[in-house]
Formats: structure tokens, sequence, C-alpha cells
């Protein structure tokens, strides 16, 4: 369903919940201003009803948790619970798990490359970026990492070595600066055709970078929580050919 919208946004008991969370939780953890954010009540398929009854289209998936819907597992997962609530991953694992992993392999590297490939289950973004940067330096031997300004890969340490976003990383800045360099990210809506425009300065940035300590180019390829920015096409091929000819993993 369309939007429906019965107070301004956030509403008076968003704004109610902020505050009381502003008492409670860390101030690093959600971020909490008079427009921001509006705090979520409900769900189903892809609409989402917040605290003061706005109904809103959720073009998020909640992080990609409800990428086929809101509500579309929660049969599934009632019928599971009847069997089998959790086994003991790494140790005593479950069916599920290998047909879970068996399932990814055929949707990814089989329809790439024919052959099988390998599965690191996680829980959150943060532990695939830092198993994607554990990988590097294992593939690459170099530890050195370039990531982007605005950048956000979540709040674990490894991961905040990609940390473009200053109030995140700032109070680890002396050890995460030791092996991260960080460039500017082009934008599409700023001149990034013109002279001196954002493009040229990346470029610039980048034909800078000493690539012999370089294991992982670590990249989202439309920023998100940096402001919604959407690199020209060129930026994506041109890191891709910069990591092929350093021997550097691109990470996105």
């Amino acid at each position: 369903m369309l939007p429906e919208l019965l107070t301004s946004i956030p509403g008076p008991e968003s704004l109610r919940l902020a505050a009381r969370l502003k008492e409670v939780e860390c101030r690093n953890t959600t971020y909490l201003s008079p427009d921001w954010p509006v705090f979520w009540e409900r769900a189903e398929g892809v609409n989402v009803w917040d605290a003061d009854g706005n109904r809103l289209l959720d073009l998020t998936s909640a992080f990609g948790v409800a990428t086929l819907g809101h509500g579309f597992s929660a049969k599934a997962a009632a019928d599971q619970s009847g069997s089998l609530v959790h086994a003991m991953g790494d140790v005593h694992p479950a069916r599920l798990k290998v047909e879970l992993c068996e399932r990814l392999s055929a949707i990814t590297f089989e329809r790439w490359t024919g052959e099988k490939g390998k599965t690191l289950l996680g829980n959150s973004g943060f532990e695939a970026v830092e198993a994607a940067l554990k990988t590097a330096v294992m593939v690459t031997g170099r530890s050195g990492i370039l990531s982007f300004e605005g950048a956000y890969h979540g709040l674990g340490y490894g991961a905040l070595l990609g940390a473009g976003i200053e109030w995140f990383r700032a109070p680890f800045e002396k050890q995460l600066s030791q092996v991260t360099t960080r460039l500017p990210y082009p934008d599409l809506e700023c001149g990034w055709e013109q002279e001196g425009g954002s493009l040229e300065r990346f470029r610039t940035a980048l034909n800078a970078v000493d690539a012999r300590g370089i294991g992982a180019v670590l990249v989202e390829p439309m920023q998100g929580r940096g402001g919604i920015i959407i690199p020209p096409v060129e930026f994506l091929r041109e890191l891709r050919s910069w990591c092929d000819q350093h021997g550097a993993v691109l990470i996105f």
C-alpha cells in the first residue's frame, strides 16, 4: 500500500521514544535529532507502521532482512521452531546448514565459474566485512586498506578500519590510521565531470597512493549512511582496474 501520513514526521510518539532512548542507550548507536528517526511499531509486506500510526513504504528491506517482505518468514519460523530452534553452529551443525551452504554455492560460484564456492556464515554486515579483510590479508600478504570518506561498513573494530564517518572512527584513529588510507568518494550530483570535480579529485588521490602495502579496497557501490551518494559509473570500473593492476582485493 502507498504511504499514509497521520502526523508530521517524526510524529510526537517517535519524538517521545527518541527522548527516552537518549537517556539509556550509548550515544554512538542510534542517530537522534529533531527530525530523525521514526520508531517502527509493526510491519507487513512492503509497509511499516510507525509508533504514531503513519503507514510508510519500506525501501530499505530493514537492512536486507526483509528482502522478501515483512512477515514473510513468520510461518516458516514457527514451523521450524517446532522441531529445532538452534543447533551448535560449528560444533554440531544442523542439516539446514548444509542445505543453506549448498544453495548459496549454487546461486553464486557455481553460476559464475561452474565450481563450488565456500561460504562463511555470519550474524551481521560488519562480520562479513571483517571476514573479507582477513581474507585479503591472507591472499595478498598486505595489511593496508584503501577506503573512502563518508564510508560506513559497521562498528566492529576491524570494520572501523574502513570507516569514513569521523564520529565513529575518531576515538580509535591513532591505531586505525596505521593501516588505512582514505580517498574522496566521487558524487554524481556534484560536478564530477568538471575540471577539478569529484571524479578528478578521486583519480588524483588514487594515483598518489603507494599501492605496495594495500591488500584491500573497501567500498560501497553507493554510499548509504554517508548521505545516499551515487558515484559516476567510471568509479567502480577504475577501482576494479586499479585492484587488478596492483593485486589488491576489491571488497563491496
